[in-house]
């Protein structure tokens, strides 16, 4: 099961599910989207894990390419959105799911666990969970990859001082009373150790990609 506070996080997001796509004025959050499903796709996997996915957009944009996209949420209502969207479109080859980063599920979401994932991203979810959890998170999708998995991260995350950049909180996305965005360096080192070979890309003072390759 997900984390009192993932369920917590979970509950918030229900309450803005129906209107989430047509309220969000983050333009660097969209940027960072658009970027990571470039990622991916230049990565080519046949299957990709969303978690923390929201109303599914990356997963939908993702599917034309590979042969299964799964979204992950612990919001109920966002993942009944992204439901509707794929029906909407007629996309087929998606399914939504219910877990977190905490609870392992998602080790078996494409139904061949022993193999491990080809890709598993995360846009704007990571940041939710406290600096330990962040790093636990971190190392179980790296640990959940297959032989040549890649990990694809898209999220705030600090290559400068916030201090500096409060203009631009609204712009990129960052609400101090609710998010816990880490040092970029930190991120890089957690994944490293985990035996991936990473690169890093600034998108924002505030936020960027992080891709990781599996050896």
């Amino acid at each position: 099961m997900p984390h009192a506070d993932e369920l917590a996080h979970g509950r918030r997001f229900d309450l803005e599910a129906d209107q989430y796509d047509q309220t969000d004025p983050h333009p660097v959050r969209s940027a960072i989207r658009r970027l990571v499903v470039e990622r991916v796709i230049g990565l080519g996997p046949s299957q990709v894990l969303d978690i923390g996915c929201g109303t599914g957009e990356l997963v939908l944009e993702l599917a034309p390419h590979v042969g299964l996209a799964v979204g992950m949420d612990v919001s109920s209502g966002m993942l009944e959105v992204g439901r509707q969207k794929a029906s909407d479109r007629n996309i087929g080859n998606v399914k939504f799911v219910f877990g977190s980063f905490q609870d392992g599920a998602f080790r078996s979401v494409t139904g061949d666990e022993e193999s491990g994932l080809d890709c598993i991203t995360a846009t704007y979810s990571l940041h939710h969970l406290e600096s330990p959890d962040q790093h636990a998170a971190l190392r179980s999708m790296c640990r959940a990859l297959g032989a040549g998995g890649s990990l694809a991260v898209g999220d705030l995350m600090l290559f400068e001082d916030p201090a500096g950049h409060q203009n631009e909180f609204e712009r990129v996305g960052y609400n101090p009373a609710n998010d816990r965005p880490q040092q970029a360096e930190e991120l890089v080192q957690v994944v490293e150790s985990e035996g991936l070979t990473v690169s890093i890309e600034s998108v924002h003072p505030l936020a960027g990609i992080l891709v990781g390759q599996k050896k």
